[in-house]
């Protein structure tokens, strides 16, 4: 981590999430998540199923004992994924943690505790989803939450939350 990575950690206007406080927002937390009529145990399992068209191949994304194999598995056969992944996948990951916040009111009440500060993904290896290993990359994942939280605070999601409790 460099000097101005641990700087930017005293700064009250970041949440930063990976694997320590505000894990909850990390895909790899365990969460139950409903997502097209599959339960998984984390985010992360329905977005590296989403990779996929083959039924299979998806089955076994589930399969695996922890989100971390998901991913493994994934990567081991990305010659295999949709062939516009890169184009479908942001809206993917909103609509797989939109579900996670719809769906676990302990997200919903952490993610509104965090005012309008900015969210980052603290991953010192994805320059796409987190702030990657130079604290310069794209911070997509962030960015979802941050627009999911303004929202939930607007009440856009009231309906959908409502409706998720009466089932």
């Amino acid at each position: 981590m460099s000097d101005t990575q641990v700087n930017d950690r005293n700064n009250f206007n970041v949440i930063y999430f990976f694997d320590d406080l505000h894990y909850w927002a990390s895909n790899f937390a365990c969460f139950r998540v409903e997502y097209k009529g599959v339960i998984a145990w984390a985010s992360e399992f329905h977005y590296m199923a989403e990779k996929f068209e083959d039924e299979v191949l998806k089955k076994k994304v589930y399969s695996m004992s922890c989100p971390h194999e998901a991913k493994k598995f994934a990567k081991a056969h990305k010659d295999k994924q949709k062939e516009n992944w890169n184009e479908i996948k942001d809206s993917i990951m909103y609509n797989i943690v939109r579900a996670k916040l719809v769906q676990n009111p302990y997200i919903q009440e952490k993610l509104r505790l965090t005012g309008e500060v900015q969210i980052i993904e603290d991953s010192p290896y994805d320059n796409y989803w987190g702030r990657g290993p130079q604290g310069n990359g794209l911070n997509k994942l962030g960015l979802i939450w941050m627009k999911l939280r303004n929202q939930l605070v607007e009440g856009q999601l009231n309906k959908e939350i409502e409706d998720y409790k009466n089932i």
